[in-house]
């Protein structure tokens, strides 16, 4: 029987990792003393793979259990500890005669599995960053197949409008556009890194038709080559039919303006006039103009295709149903809003 535990000396919370033939009482057992020789005690082995004995009474009264469980000081703050117990009460004698040896055995692979927990979790944070955002992301190997897609990728897979599945690859649903995608990343993934041709570190921009709307925009990138088999490039997709409207109302707040004003700035940036925003408002062109001047004033901007471009380059496209609470905003731009 054993069981991996993760104890963090800042922080009263231990972690289960795994655990084999081991009863669950036994292991929480043996978890929460461990945390409390760390946590109470400020109880820290001098040595990395030190090993420490345990003895248990069984919940029957009748087990017994007793074991060893081996330290490792994966961070200046975590500990791994594996404990290995037997059931009858004495541990065989290979065991006791080879602990030593086997300590630095133990230690190695602790570290090993630290490293591959703690990189996995950083993995999943980072997906889980990705899926925050409103937009595509794809990672392809060198031989095309994904390496990760986010959530907003698979929903745009699943329709299969512009961009679609292709095994494990993916493709345009246009023919003309699947040659110029398929020939754009083959040739990002197999570009000779040491070139300085002009397509190093650029993004390459395509458009992929779709049926009943404007075509997806499709930027991808070449990666830099650290190991085999690793990603080889990188692909973005914008939908510029996407729903703007809770994005740029989440800056318009975060400037400050009214919500009349938020509405004639959306107007703006979706290409109205000023008097197609005042006939779509139902209010007078005068009162329309004037609301545009505080509108000018709280942006810091002069000139409407200025105010466009500053609401289009800021806004963050955050999923609407996670977008940011209203801040009531500072009044000006110069100050900075986040």
């Amino acid at each position: 029987m054993c069981t991996l535990t993760i104890h963090d000396t800042h922080h009263a919370e231990y972690d289960i990792v795994d655990m084999f033939n081991m009863p669950d009482y036994l292991a929480n057992r043996l978890a929460i003393d461990i945390d409390k020789s760390i946590q109470i005690d400020a109880w820290i082995p001098e040595k990395s793979n030190q090993a420490v004995s345990f003895d248990y009474e069984g919940d029957d009264g009748q087990d017994r259990f007793c074991g060893l469980t081996y330290y490792c000081r994966a961070d200046p703050t975590v500990l791994l500890a594996l404990s290995v117990c037997w059931q009858d009460g004495s541990a065989p004698d290979e065991w006791r005669d080879r602990r030593e040896a086997i300590d630095a055995w133990v230690d190695a692979h602790l570290r090993l599995l630290w490293r591959s927990h703690r990189d996995r979790g950083r993995v999943g944070s980072l997906e889980h960053t990705l899926n925050l955002f409103d937009f595509t992301v794809i990672v392809l190997a060198a031989d095309g197949n994904i390496l990760f897609a986010n959530e907003q990728a698979h929903a745009l897979l699943d329709v299969g409008d512009g961009l679609r599945r292709a095994g494990h690859s993916i493709t345009a649903t246009d023919f003309d556009d699947a040659v110029r995608l398929q020939t754009a990343i083959q040739h990002l993934s197999h570009s000779d890194e040491q070139t300085k041709s002009t397509d190093a570190g650029v993004a390459t921009v395509l458009l992929l038709r779709r049926a009943n709307a404007r075509p997806l925009v499709a930027s991808l990138a070449r990666m830099p080559p650290t190991a085999r088999g690793s990603a080889a490039t990188v692909l973005h997709v914008i939908d510029p039919d996407g729903e703007t409207r809770p994005l740029v109302g989440e800056l318009c707040r975060a400037f400050g303006l009214t919500p009349t004003e938020a509405t004639l700035a959306h107007h703006l940036v979706e290409g109205l006039t000023i008097d197609g925003a005042a006939q779509a408002m139902r209010i007078q062109r005068q009162t329309a103009r004037a609301y545009l001047k505080q509108v000018f004033v709280k942006t810091d901007t002069h000139r409407q295709a200025d105010l466009v471009r500053v609401i289009l380059n800021g806004i963050v496209p955050i999923k609407a149903s996670l977008s940011l609470p209203a801040n009531g905003g500072n009044g000006s731009a110069r100050s900075g809003a986040k």
